[in-house]
């Protein structure tokens, strides 16, 4: 009951803005519809960023083949992610039933479950990634947790603690250090400051009294232009909800 308190206390802030940016509690999917507010989004622009999520995720970039069979989009998705982190992948993989395995034989026999229940949501966590988003700046965490996992539990059987220590910081930073590097953003090698955010050229539109920025090319603003959005059309779509712009915005009724 407390990890389940403490996980309800964590995701709350995150519900609760999914419903004020759009109208529903889990963004993007329509099918859970709680609530009836005017700033609603279409559904349908709910199931096309899920659609385009997907793709992308694997690979594909072409939101018309996000229904795309496993057999298709699986051999890209392999591709994209590299030699190594596949193989961590595969141990993943084969980490699911023995860690199930190994849970339930440690609970039936000593009666302490902790195993099984960090496993357990190790797994839910892997699964879901790797079914509707596999991108690993997604989910590349969820790769290496139960790997590690298990492998902690069984190190720390051995009586060196060194090798323990050892094995565990060689193999951590060699496969979270790319993820750190790639989440750095820096036009340096040895950098002091993160590079800034990039200029963008964009032009401005009147949009019911307001000045909006639209990109000249491409569909990224970036910082500094705001407010703004990266598609002129989106503004036929929508309309203020009010006089000023803290209100906020709604989906123009429909005729």
């Amino acid at each position: 009951m407390l990890y389940l308190s403490l996980g309800i206390l964590v995701i709350t802030p995150f519900l609760i803005r999914n419903v004020m940016i759009s109208g529903y509690l889990l963004y993007p999917y329509p099918e859970i519809d709680l609530f009836s507010v005017d700033w609603k989004m279409p559904a349908s622009n709910l199931i096309r960023d899920r659609d385009e999520i997907k793709a992308w995720a694997w690979g594909l970039r072409d939101v018309n083949r996000a229904n795309a069979p496993f057999s298709e989009w699986f051999p890209v998705w392999k591709s994209n992610i590299g030699r190594n982190m596949y193989i961590v992948f595969l141990a993943s993989v084969i980490c699911i039933p023995l860690a199930l395995a190994i849970g339930v034989i440690h609970g039936l026999r000593k009666k302490e479950w902790n195993f099984l229940h960090i496993s357990i949501c190790m797994i839910m966590c892997f699964i879901f990634w790797f079914l509707f988003a596999p991108l690993l700046r997604y989910g590349q965490v969820y790769l290496l947790l139960l790997p590690f996992y298990l492998l902690g539990n069984v190190l720390t059987k051995v009586e060196k603690e060194d090798i323990v220590i050892v094995v565990m910081v060689a193999l951590g930073s060699y496969y979270i250090a790319p993820m750190i590097k790639s989440s750095i953003n820096t036009e340096e090698i040895y950098p002091v400051v993160s590079a800034d955010y990039e200029l963008k050229d964009c032009y401005t539109v009147d949009f019911e009294n307001l000045q909006l920025r639209i990109p000249q090319t491409g569909d990224q603003v970036g910082y500094y232009d705001f407010p703004s959005t990266p598609y002129e059309y989106v503004l036929g779509m929508i309309e203020l909800r009010g006089k000023t712009f803290s209100e906020g915005f709604k989906p123009v009724a429909q005729q």
